[in-house]
């Protein structure tokens, strides 16, 4: 509850006479005014000691204050609620949405057990090929194009993978059988 020293322009001499006469507040003077529905001024002039029309510029100045607050205070009381939001925002935004975008995982390459050697496993030059991800249940293989940079005599073929490539394969590593096969355009 504001005090009756918070309203605009009123004087020490009103203030001590307001509080004389049991009125510490805007909202005592409000509620007396609100009781008596007939002659509320006269009444309240009568209380308080002071003139009708000194009370009607008085509450009438606690309105307009109460009246700016309430209406250009919103954003100047809330500003700094209104900036945490939009901060925790951006940060979500980064995290959520900008952060894996950029820093997608790319692999440059992946070695492979392959479960039987290709025919042209003695290549020395990288080459397109198809690498089949044939499951060990029934599910049906993943074919991907690849880049095959050398298969050594054990089986184990190292391959340079593009894009979402690497997502593809790291799912079936442990799970398929790897087979390379000659690319087909």
């Amino acid at each position: 509850m504001p005090d009756v020293d918070s309203i605009p322009g009123i004087t020490d001499a009103e203030i001590t006479t307001l509080r004389n006469a049991s009125f510490t507040s805007t909202q005592d003077l409000w509620a007396r005014l609100a009781e008596d529905k007939a002659g509320a001024l006269d009444g309240l002039a009568a209380a308080t000691g002071l003139s009708t029309d000194r009370l009607v510029t008085l509450l009438g100045a606690d309105l307009m204050r109460h009246y700016s607050q309430v209406r250009g205070g919103l954003l100047r009381r809330h500003w700094l609620d209104y900036a945490a939001v939009a901060v925790v925002l951006l940060l979500a935004w980064a995290v959520f949405i900008w952060r894996p975008a950029i820093q997608e995982p790319r692999l440059e390459r992946l070695r492979v057990q392959l479960k039987q050697m290709p025919a042209d496993a003695a290549r020395k030059t990288p080459y397109r090929a198809n690498l089949v991800a044939a499951g060990r249940s029934a599910a049906e293989p993943v074919i991907e194009e690849v880049t095959g940079v050398e298969v050594q005599k054990d089986s184990v073929a190292t391959l340079e993978l593009e894009g979402d490539q690497l997502h593809k394969i790291s799912r079936l590593l442990g799970t398929s059988d790897f087979y390379l096969a000659q690319h087909v355009p």
